[in-house]
């Protein structure tokens, strides 16, 4: 402590808090951040399956017909199958674990070509490689045969010829197209999970640093006056001289004594 000239009194220098709105600002940017990231998490599963759209529920409304088929329809981006009617739903017609049913259209027996912004664009067939997927309609139960990609929507002519009448229906993979909305919803689970890790945390460090410590001295800062400590009544060495002492009545000094304390 030191002694101000002019004041009886001690004082010391306390610093000014500083940085306290900077700390307050941590938890206000950190809240908005939590609560979007919580709402992008809980949205993403509708958001990804509204992408998907009519692709997971055309498996289930496509027409089926019988081959030897040349028509021209209406078909959404992404990848498509030729599904052929293999059997039936019931317990009997199920095959068993590790058997694929048989089909009996190849790529080569289909051809897709668009019809709309690109006339005469022929779309690549492939064979249907295991696993395939095979979709039940009421009673009856159609496998992938062939796979083609639709770079775009639009309106394209599908040939599928079999060497006898069969059963087909012409509809989009189920698989792949609910991998790519899945994706989009893992991206946005992801997005929403760093939001919400990030927020907690400022919201953490802004509570936590605004709480009360030690104050850091500050120049130009203002002194607090003190009241004065006085000793208590008592013999005190005389700091004129090592060999005499003075008597401290708590308001005043008595006269040096050469004898020391009086016992």
């Amino acid at each position: 402590m030191a002694t101000l000239p002019g004041m009886g009194w001690d004082s010391v220098a306390y610093g000014a808090p500083v940085q306290g709105e900077r700390r307050l600002t941590l938890a206000w940017v950190g809240l908005p951040m939590l609560i979007l990231g919580i709402v992008l998490m809980a949205l993403s599963g509708p958001l990804a399956f509204a992408t998907a759209g009519e692709s997971l529920t055309e498996p289930f409304t496509s027409p089926i017909t019988r081959t030897p088929v040349d028509a021209v329809m209406p078909l959404h981006a992404g990848r498509y199958a030729v599904y052929e009617l293999t059997g039936g739903t019931g317990v009997a017609d199920v095959p068993r674990s590790g058997e694929e049913p048989p089909t009996t259209i190849h790529a080569s027996q289909v051809s897709v070509t668009s019809s709309g912004a690109s006339p005469g664009r022929s779309l690549t067939v492939r064979e249907q490689t295991a696993p395939r997927e095979s979709i039940g309609r009421d009673t009856e139960m159609f496998t992938s045969a062939v796979s083609f990609e639709v770079p775009q929507e639009g309106e394209y002519r599908v040939t599928v010829r079999s060497d006898h009448p069969v059963r087909v229906m012409i509809a989009p993979l189920l698989g792949s197209n609910l991998l790519r909305p899945l994706g989009v919803g893992a991206a946005l689970v992801t997005v929403g999970f760093l939001l919400f890790v990030t927020g907690v945390g400022l919201v953490i460090a802004g509570l936590v640093m605004r709480r009360p410590g030690p104050v850091p001295l500050v120049a130009g800062t203002w002194p607090v006056q003190l009241p004065p400590m006085t000793p208590p009544p008592g013999w005190y060495p005389d700091p004129a001289s090592a060999a005499h002492w003075r008597w401290w009545d708590g308001r005043a000094w008595g006269p040096p004594t050469a004898g020391g304390p009086q016992r």
